[in-house]
Formats: structure tokens, sequence, C-alpha cells
């Protein structure tokens, strides 16, 4: 099944303790409804919490495929509060994917958890801590994606496709 990346995008994107997000720059001082909060980055994690869990509870409706919304809706795990944080969200969706994979008879496009975390982690920003005796963030970034797309690339060409 093509999109789980885009799926684990979004679960990375669950607000946690851990992360904070913070204004762009030139965002107006208070915005009026909250789709110019969300584009400003000055939505409460409350009301991101509420429009996620609408866009996780709508997903399942809008598969593409009639086959893909039976295998959610019989062999996925029941979703954990987005309260619970990045993590819980991420590790739900990693057991829907190895469940789905496997109701469809497909190959799942990560072997292990850990390794989905630190390819998330590859993609994400988190560039604004200075230290100025490093390498940028970008460059180092940079290099882990070109890894990985190689990784992918031939893990691709050996099982004939896109995974």
């Amino acid at each position: 099944m093509i999109g789980w990346d885009f799926l684990f995008s979004v679960a990375y994107t669950t607000p946690c303790s851990a992360v904070a997000s913070s204004p762009m720059p030139g965002a107006p001082p208070t915005s009026a409804t909250p789709e110019l909060r969300n584009r400003w980055g000055t939505i409460s994690k409350t009301e991101r919490l509420k429009y996620m869990t609408i866009w996780w509870n709508t997903l399942p409706h809008v598969l593409p495929f009639k086959a893909w919304r039976v295998a959610w809706n019989t062999h996925v795990p029941k979703r954990p509060s987005l309260d619970h944080g990045r993590r819980a969200v991420t590790l739900w969706l990693y057991k829907a994917e190895k469940a789905m994979c496997n109701a469809l008879k497909e190959t799942a496009p990560h072997n292990t958890y850990s390794g989905l975390c630190a390819e998330l982690a590859t993609f994400s920003s988190g560039c604004g801590k200075r230290n100025l005796k490093a390498k940028t963030c970008r460059a180092v970034k940079k290099h882990a994606r070109n890894t990985l797309k190689t990784r992918r690339t031939r893990k691709y060409r050996a099982v004939g496709g896109f995974l």
C-alpha cells in the first residue's frame, strides 16, 4: 500500500510535550480563525488535537480502494488517544501498517519500529538549536536522507517495484 510515508508524517506531527511549535516569523499577534492560527503556527495543542482526531477518524472512510477500507476496519488496532503524543500514535500506525500489509498479503515497507523512528527523525526539522562546533543541521540531514533514498531504491528494485 503506497502512502504510508504520508500517514507517518501526519502521525509525527502529533503534538507532544517534548516538542513545542513556535510562531512563524511575521505572524500576526492574534488570528481570528483556527485555520489562520494553524497557518501561522499559533494554534493551541488542544485545537490541533481536535482537528487531528477528526482527520484520523475520517481516514478509513476515504481510502481509495475497498480492499484497503475493509482491511483497515477489520485489522487495524484501536487508535490511542492523541493526548498520549507522537510516540504512541506512531507506534499505533506502525502496528496498523503491519496488520494491513499482512491482511493484503503485501510486504511492509518498514521492517522495525526503531528503523521507522530513525527514518522519521531524518525528515523532521528540528534545526532550531544552534551549535557552532557541529555541522549544520541541513548538511547532516541531507546526508542521512540520501543514504535512506539509496537504501530504499535498492529495496524497491529487489522486490520489483513499489511497496
